[in-house]
């Protein structure tokens, strides 16, 4: 049996390869080149293999994701994964991934005796770009030569991802972990700990009822449908579903929440008392138990239903959910808050439950799922993990055209946040944080569900999932992972109905044993 190469042995950071090269250069021509190789295709093949032709070493340089502009969902493959994929190639020996924007300070540290650019470049002529100029006087002022490939074939990269896109979700995944040291036993062992998470959770209560319908037909002289409304089903939603997500993976939940002293009320009263949750219910008999009735026929919403009063909670009961917080703080280990925005959080009460959070020592985490109301993700300053849409993240900082890294840390550094998962729907997340050692800013995780059904309450499940992970002490990546596979789960059934902790480790297991992590 042939015994397994370790091709990535092959990446090096810049003051590593420096050394490398020095040790191994002795009359040898070394050979840089630099490029993003979002997918390596025939053309790049090509390119490599003149380059190595010109010397006997050869470096390839790739830009790292930050750095790459190619549009804002841009590059399709992550850095570590590109980075593997070069690696892995017999003709490339060394790899380095480049975190600045032009490659002049790798070309002044390595000194390659050629540095090789694709023909499209050629510095030679009168339209060249002002960056291949100064790359051209970088080399030359250390005594290097500049070559251009002859391009006799022509691929692009950006054209093969608009046509084809790649399947490779797991496989970026995995080049992650790996890159961070993220192997099976962490990834299992963190499922397993979610059941001693200790969660103070903070949030509105949203019944969510589906009536089943069959459209009959529509008036000709008015835009009505008649439909006929077969069966009903009620969920209880929002930040319960949370609450009830949390326990079923075993965790210590205490969950404080608002309804209004109705008959929805009651039913969300007996049902979290059935479902065993540790709630204390704020009853305000001046506003409704916020509900919201969808009319769906074949899997098509015909409308949707609210019944809300989001006027902003004041007097003795907001008084009371901060008495209850008081209380329950030195049992827990983080704060969730859960908001929609439907009365139990506003200006004046986001920043008291903050401060009771931060002096008790707690993590916090805040998702915020507020895109048809008046709400800021901002609002939650200095939490440990952020949780919001794209749309929400933009509203937030103002920005509607910059690229989605850029977005992401811009939030994290008006926020004051620790991290920030970025919701992007049916294209999965990127959970960004501050650089710690050798970590990266952002971990982008493409959506993990084999057939999308419903996808509301995507959200609820990622929270649990992502505070419960956060909680237990878990590096981000895991967390997004994790709280990734959550949302999978959920939006592969009709229903915002709670998940199951068997669903969710038959999950995870079966995803970690495909990407083959160590």
């Amino acid at each position: 049996m042939a015994t397994a190469v370790d091709y990535r042995r092959k990446i090096y950071k810049l003051p590593e390869l420096v050394d490398q090269l020095g040790r191994v250069r002795e009359g040898k021509t070394v050979v840089l080149c630099h490029g993003t190789f979002d997918i390596v295709h025939p053309g790049h093949l090509r390119h490599l293999r003149f380059a190595k032709e010109k010397g006997n070493i050869l470096v390839v340089s790739l830009t790292c994701d930050e750095q790459v502009q190619k549009g804002k969902d841009r590059p399709y493959i992550t850095q570590d994964l590109r980075a593997e994929n070069l690696a892995a190639l017999e003709l490339v020996d060394y790899v380095y991934i480049d975190k600045e924007s032009t490659p002049i300070a790798a070309l002044s540290a390595l000194k390659p005796d050629i540095f090789i650019k694709g023909y499209e470049y050629d510095g030679q002529r009168p339209d060249a770009h002002p960056k291949t100029q100064e790359e051209m006087r970088a080399v030359t002022a250390y005594g290097g030569k500049m070559i251009f490939s002859p391009g006799d074939i022509v691929f692009s990269s950006t054209t093969i991802i608009r046509t084809t896109k790649p399947k490779v979700t797991l496989e970026k995944i995995s080049a992650m972990c790996r890159t961070q040291g993220i192997g099976r036993a962490e990834i299992l062992g963190t499922l397993a700990k979610l059941a001693t998470a200790k969660i103070l959770l903070v949030g509105d209560t949203i019944i969510d009822q589906y009536h089943h319908c069959t459209v009959l037909g529509s008036s000709t002289k008015t835009p009505t449908f008649s439909i006929k409304k077969d069966a009903s089903e009620t969920f209880i939603g929002g930040a319960a579903v949370v609450a009830q997500n949390m326990a079923n993976f075993g965790a210590d939940v205490r969950f404080v929440t608002l309804v209004g002293a109705d008959a929805d009320g009651e039913y969300v009263t007996e049902y979290l008392k059935k479902q065993q949750v540790n709630a204390n219910l704020i009853v305000d008999s001046t506003r409704p138990t916020t509900k919201k009735e969808i009319f769906e026929s074949g899997g098509y919403k015909l409308i949707q239903i609210d019944q809300v009063d989001n006027t902003p909670l004041l007097g003795d009961p907001l008084i009371r959910v901060q008495q209850i917080m008081e209380q329950q703080l030195p049992e827990v280990h983080t704060v969730v808050f859960s908001d929609f925005r439907h009365g139990l959080f506003h200006h004046e009460s986001i920043p008291t439950f903050l401060q009771l959070a931060k002096d008790g020592g707690k993590k916090i985490v805040a998702d915020t799922q507020v895109a048809s109301r008046w709400g800021n993700i901002l609002d939650y300053k200095g939490a440990d993990l952020l949780c919001a849409t794209e749309r929400e993240v933009r509203f937030a900082v103002g920005d509607q055209d910059c690229g989605l890294t850029s977005l992401g840390r811009r939030c994290l550094t008006d926020a004051g946040a620790q991290a920030l998962i970025m919701k992007l729907g049916e294209k999965g997340l990127i959970a960004f944080e501050y650089p710690h050692g050798a970590n990266k800013e952002f971990y982008p995780i493409e959506a993990l569900a084999r057939d999308a059904v419903d996808t509301k309450g995507a959200g609820d499940a990622l929270l649990s999932a992502a505070a419960l992970a956060l909680s237990v002490g878990a590096p981000l990546l895991t967390v997004a992972f994790l709280s990734s596979c959550a949302a999978a789960v959920r939006v592969e059934r009709m229903g915002n109905a709670p998940l199951s902790f068997d669903d969710m480790r038959q999950r995870v297991t079966e995803l970690v044993e495909t990407m083959g992590l160590d």
